[in-house]
Order: structure tokens, then C-alpha cells, then sequence
């Protein structure tokens, strides 16, 4: 169960559930139940079943409210139409607290199974203390789960200071299909090629920020080339370059790509850009890291947890330290061995590596 997942208003949300989902199917039969609002269907409800060997993926989408009561009871029947279609299970994986963690323990409660749960928002990075009501709720259904996965040890200590047992708290990172993203020998390139994917968020990546260094790196007379990959705002995002007076031959925006498409612009690249305000712990990194791209990233939530001999780390919102780290790279000034950061991330992060961690876990409670 997850408060993110995959659906037909966003292809990519929480694709990293699903990526974790996959690995432990990989061994063990698992179904992922997930419900959520649409606006664009006629019905109250719509059931959708996708197989793929052991992974059954139910998805019922509930007709949009403006009235929050009305979707509230709504996400309750659609959950309980889409748990008719689960087989017998031995444990509930539950991904994100607020809300699918709350309906997990409700869950695991009436059918008398453990619940683990994996986190992943950065929320919890970002408050000092939980709103009151928030805090209640948390305290109550928290003391319920057997076992929290936070994808970082950062994220893990945030949850501890917020009331957490630290013997319940055991990290397990975000997963990479290895398969896809793994180091593909690439010609040395005549111009360094720095790689940004995301969602183009302002308030999280910080792209002014990024804006600015490439500005400031253009006007200095560097040659290189800025790639902008990802599913956000481009058009906004060339208006931003223009009117900064970037060069055209430096920048490159492409749309959203997937799987082999998306590991080409990593295996490409010289490094990977990430100027993030914050994170948990940054799939993208994972996925350049596993393609034996080394980044150039800030250091907030756990980030700082995956740098060894891979890459640069800047304080978030530096740019001075962000032109300085890229000056490195396009002056040759700092070199990494592409072959052995794909080897190690690829120990670290792979299906195997991952999968196992979570199936040692269950075989504990389940």
C-alpha cells in the first residue's frame, strides 16, 4: 500500500514504490493495492489489475470530490473494492506515512498482520517539530508498525527524534534496475556534458540556481553543454534561459524518457547535476551513480550518505560552490573512475541488494 504509485494522472509518481515493489517481487509474490482520485472517469469507481509474473498491481480510481468528506469515504470504499482482488497475504509493506501508513495499521489491525512501513517523504526533513493534530495521529498508529524503512539513515534519525524506537528503525535505500542503468562504454566527450533530470520544481531543485551557475559559467567563456531532462515545465524553463542570455549551444532540454533512453543520457554525460533544497535521498543520483556518471550535489537529508570517491558535495543554495565544482570537471581539474563508481553503486543499490534487505525484514515478523 502507498500514498504514491504510478497512475494514469502522473506515470511517474512514486515510481520508486514501484521500483521497490518489482525487486521484492523479483523473489516473493506481491500485490501493491493503490487508490486515488480522478477527475476524467464517469463512474464512482474504476478497477484496474496490471500482472506481470509475481506482481499484481490493483489500482481503483474513485471519482473526484471537491467535498473532502465525500473523497475521504470515497478512498475507503475504493481501497475495500480493490482488497477484494488481493490473494491471502503474510505481511503488509506499507510506503509513506501520512496517508497509506494509517490505512495499512487499520488494515493489518482487522486482518491481524504485521505492518513494516518505508519512507520516503521529505517532509519530514523539512518541519522542526509535527503539527499538534498531525503529531497525535502520528504517535498512535506509529507504535503499530513493526519495522520503519526510511530510504536514508538522515531520514531514519529525523523519525527517531520524532518519537520512533531506533531498534524499529533499519534504512533501506531506493532500489536501480541494474539491468538498465549500469556503465556502457562512451567516447570521451569533446565538451563536458553536465546531466539534470527532475521535475523541475523551483521550491525543490533550486533550477534558478543551476540557471545562474550555467549563466555565470557562459559569460566566463566555458564551453560545455547543460542537459535538462525530466517531465516539468520546459517551456518555462527556455523562457528562464533566454532571458538570462544563456548561449543556445550550451543548453538542451528533452521531455521525460524512461528506462534505456534515460540511462543514455546518463551513460553520456561527464557528470550529474543535483542543486536540490532538499531530499531524502535522490533516485536520479542512484541511477547516474549506477551508469558511472559521478554528481555534483548539495548536501541536505541524506545525500552526503551515498558520496564516496563519486562526486562533489556544495551546501544547498551556494552557487558559487556549484561553478566552482563544474569549473573542476570542464577544467579536468577532478577525475573519477566511471567503471568502479558503476560497480560499487551497483553493489549497493541493485535488485539483489535491496530485495534482500527487505525479505530478511519480513522473515523476522511475518
Amino acid at each position: 500500500m502507498s500514498s504514491w504509485y504510478p497512475n494514469k494522472k502522473d506515470i511517474l509518481d512514486g515510481n520508486f514504490v514501484q521500483n521497490h515493489a518489482r525487486a521484492v517481487a523479483s523473489k516473493i509474490p506481491v500485490t501493491v493495492l493503490f487508490a486515488t482520485s480522478l477527475k476524467t472517469i464517469s463512474s464512482t469507481y474504476l478497477l484496474e489489475e496490471t500482472k506481470n509474473q509475481n506482481l499484481l498491481e490493483v489500482r481503483v480510481y474513485f471519482q473526484w470530490s471537491s467535498w473532502k468528506l465525500i473523497r475521504f469515504v470515497r478512498t475507503l470504499c475504493a481501497y475495500y473494492i480493490g482488497l477484494k482482488k488481493v490473494a491471502p497475504f503474510d505481511l503488509i509493506h506499507a510506503n509513506i506515512f501520512f496517508n497509506a501508513g494509517i490505512l495499512a495499521v487499520i488494515l493489518g489491525t482487522w486482518r491481524q498482520k504485521p505492518v513494516v512501513l518505508s519512507e520516503h517523504s521529505s517532509w519530514f526533513n523539512t518541519i522542526e517539530r509535527m503539527p499538534f493534530f498531525k503529531g497525535l495521529i502520528f504517535n498512535f498508529f506509529q507504535k503499530q508498525i513493526s519495522y520503519f524503512m526510511p530510504v536514508s539513515q538522515n531520514l531514519g534519525n529525523k523519525l527517531a527524534f520524532l518519537g520512533v524506537e531506533a531498534n524499529k528503525i533499519i534504512p533501506v535505500s531506493n532500489v536501480v534496475d541494474t539491468n538498465i542503468f549500469c556503465f556502457n562504454f562512451h567516447p570521451i566527450n569533446k565538451k563536458k556534458i553536465f546531466l539534470h533530470v527532475s521535475n523541475f520544481k523551483e521550491h525543490h531543485k533550486n533550477i534558478n540556481g543551476i540557471l545562474q551557475t550555467i549563466t555565470r559559467l557562459d559569460k566566463s567563456g566555458f564551453d560545455f553543454i547543460f542537459r535538462f531532462v525530466g517531465d516539468g515545465d520546459i517551456k518555462t524553463l527556455i523562457k528562464k534561459s533566454e532571458a538570462l542570455n544563456i548561449s543556445h549551444s550550451k543548453l538542451e532540454f528533452y521531455s521525460t524518457t524512461t528506462g534505456k533512453d534515460l540511462a543514455s543520457f546518463y551513460q553520456e554525460a561527464d557528470s550529474f547535476v543535483l542543486f536540490s533544497r532538499y531530499e531524502t535521498q535522490g533516485l536520479v543520483l542512484l541511477e547516474s551513480l549506477c551508469c558511472g556518471t559521478p554528481i555534483i550535489t548539495t548536501r541536505v537529508g541524506g545525500i552526503a550518505e551515498i558520496i564516496d570517491n563519486n562526486g562533489l558535495l556544495v551546501e544547498s543554495e551556494d552557487e558559487k560552490a556549484l561553478f566552482d565544482a563544474m569549473k573542476l570537471f570542464i577544467d579536468k581539474k577532478v577525475s573519477f573512475s566511471k567503471p568502479e563508481i558503476a560497480q560499487n553503486a551497483q553493489k549497493r543499490y541493485s535488485v539483489e541488494a535491496i530485495s534482500s534487505k527487505f525479505i530478511e525484514l519480513y522473515q523476522k515478523i511475518a
